[in-house]
Order: C-alpha cells, then structure tokens, then sequence
C-alpha cells in the first residue's frame, strides 16, 4: 500500500485520469515538471490525500470543482500553471488547510468571505492572479496566518483594506500589493511577530497610521507607490530592527524626525519623491550600516548634509540627492569630495 508518491526527473506527458485509483495516496508531489493538459476531475477519489503538489507544471484549463471531496487535504499548490477560468468555490471548503497556494495562475472571479472557512491556514499565497472584487473581511478569521501574500491581486473599488487584518496576529510577512485604496487601518499595530510589511503599489490615502511603532520585530517595511499625506509618524524611529525603508513616491510632507537616527540597523532608505522639506536630520548620520540613501525628488534644504555624508563615508554605496533644494554651492561641495560611494546627482 503506498501513502507517498514524488514524480520528477522532468517528466513531460500528462496526468492520467487512473491517478484516482490511488485512493490510499496520502501525499502527491508532481511539481517541477513539464505536465501539461488538464487536471483530471479522478484526482478527488483520492480521499485520503493530505497533501497535493503541482507546482511548476504547464497544467491549463479549469481547476476541478471536485476538489472540495478532498476533505482531508492539508496542503494545496498549484502555483506557476495555466489554469485558468474561476477559481472553484469548493476550495474555501476544505478547512483542514494549512497551506494554500495558488499563485501565477489566470483565474477570474472573486474571493468569497467563505475564505473565512480556512482558520487553520498558516500561509495563504495569492501572488500574480487576476481576481477582482473586495478583501472580505472574514480575512481576519485566519488567526493562524503567519504569511499572508496577495500581490498583483486586482482588487475593484471600494478595495479597502478590512481592519480585521489586526486580526491575524501570529503573521510575520504580510505583503498586499495593487489595487487597495481608502486609509492603512490603524489595526495593522497589532500585528506584533511582523518581520516583513510590504504594501507597495496601491492607492492607500491619508495619514500612515502611528501605531506602526508596535511592530519592534519589523525588519522590512515598503509602503512606496502610494498617496500617503502628511508626515512620517516620529514612532518609526521605535522600528531599531529595521534594515530595508521604503517611503518614496508618495505625497508625505513636512520635516524628519531626528528619531529615524535610531535605526541603527539600516541598509537602504529610500525617501525619494516626496515633498519633504526642511533639513536632513544630523542624526542619520549614526546610520553605521546604511548603505543606500535615496532623498531625491523633494525639497530638503540645510547645510548639514556635508557632515552627515562624512560620517556615512565607510558604509554608503550610493546617494542619490538630485531635484531638492540644496544651494548650488552646497552640491558643488559634495560633487568635489573625495567620497567613496556613487553620487548619482553628479554625473
């Protein structure tokens, strides 16, 4: 009797419909192949099956809808196939998940607030497929999620970010990007075991909530390509575990807070394309490990910015400063230092 099968060697050809008469199968591995063709319905007769892999194939057409016989199914993916058309509905049935992949796929259609079904779901990938409608707020049901990403999702108006996200507070990478508008709810401060936060590339509005000072895990933080206002929360300086700060192209104004001088473990920051203004604090200077510092695109004025790049000589690699406004002899004076690191704005 055989509970595990793993097919690869580049195996090409298609799935036979007798894979069904496997009923006692608990695990199918069959990703990473050449497999093409449909998937055939069979595969639900396999009623013990636990966990299905068939990633990294070339299977086209429908997902079976008879996928929801698979009750005691634990771990799905399908990611990086053509399947295409809607994504069953009988799949939100299957509550013994813990892992759902479907990414890189063509389906259409909605996400139903019976995703709300999947309360033992740890990690949820949804990256690269066209779907449209709301992110049901059921989403905050999935309280064992700890990696939750949707990008590339399509999401139709109104595309509000449901403030059950706080919710789900055993994440640690959380990364929603296209298609959200309306304002980031100030429940995501709750998401505390957070280590990556990456809402790049949607239309949130409004203020960024202060309450982003919670998450001390945090080491990832990208919110550019939004319609950010106001100024950046002093509670960021709170963040000491960050090493990547992505800011730019928004719409942030006002000054810097001299607290940002306490990410002492930062590698980049990118501020560019904004409309910051003021000077940059002398306290980015104690950015020991930063090595990218991109302020390009805003109105940053002051005359510190000579001493900040001097104590920032043995770390930074590149510093891109173009289109602020700097004095001209403040930029022919850091054009003409024997810095180590690429000037972009002096080419």
């Amino acid at each position: 009797m055989m509970f595990f099968l793993q097919v690869g060697l580049n195996l090409t050809g298609y799935l036979a419909p007798e894979v069904g008469q496997l009923v006692f199968l608990q695990k199918l591995v069959i990703n990473e192949n050449s497999i093409r063709g449909t998937l055939p319905p069979e595969i639900s007769d396999m009623g013990d099956l636990k966990t299905l892999y068939l990633s990294d194939n070339q299977f086209s057409g429908s997902f079976p809808s008879s996928i929801g016989k698979l009750t005691e199914l634990t771990r799905l993916d399908i990611s990086n196939n053509l399947f295409r058309g809607s994504l069953p509905s009988s799949i939100w049935n299957l509550t013994q998940l813990t892992k759902l992949d479907i990414s890189k796929n063509t389906f259409i259609g909605t996400i139903p607030s019976s995703m709300g079904n999947l309360e033992k779901l740890t990690s949820l990938n949804i990256k690269a497929v066209q779907l449209t409608g709301t992110l049901p707020s059921l989403i905050g049901n999935l309280k064992s999620l700890t990696y939750l990403n949707i990008h590339s999702f399509w999401i139709s108006s109104p595309g509000i970010l449901p403030s059950s996200i706080g919710n789900l507070k055993n994440l640690t990478h959380l990364r929603i990007s296209f298609g959200l508008i309306g304002s980031l709810p100030s429940s995501i401060g709750k998401l505390k075991k957070l280590t990556h936060l990456d809402m790049t590339s949607n239309d949130f509005t409004g203020t960024f909530p202060s309450s982003i000072g919670n998450l001390s895990k945090l080491s990832y933080l990208d919110i550019s390509y939004n319609q950010f206002t106001g100024s950046i929360p002093s509670s960021l300086g709170s963040l000491n575990n960050l090493t990547h700060l992505y800011i730019a192209f928004n719409h942030f104004t006002g000054s810097i807070s001299f607290s940002i001088g306490n990410l002492t473990k930062l590698n980049d920051l990118y501020m560019s394309d904004n409309k910051f203004t003021g000077s940059l604090p002398l306290s980015i200077g104690n950015l020991s490990d930063l090595q990218y510092l991109v302020i390009s695109n805003n109105d940053f004025t002051g005359s510190d910015l000579l001493k900040i790049l001097s104590n920032l000589n043995g770390s930074l690699l590149s510093f891109y400063f173009e289109d602020n406004a700097f004095s001209t002899n403040l930029t022919e004076d850091i054009c003409s230092s024997s810095f180590q690191f690429d000037l972009d704005a002096c080419f």
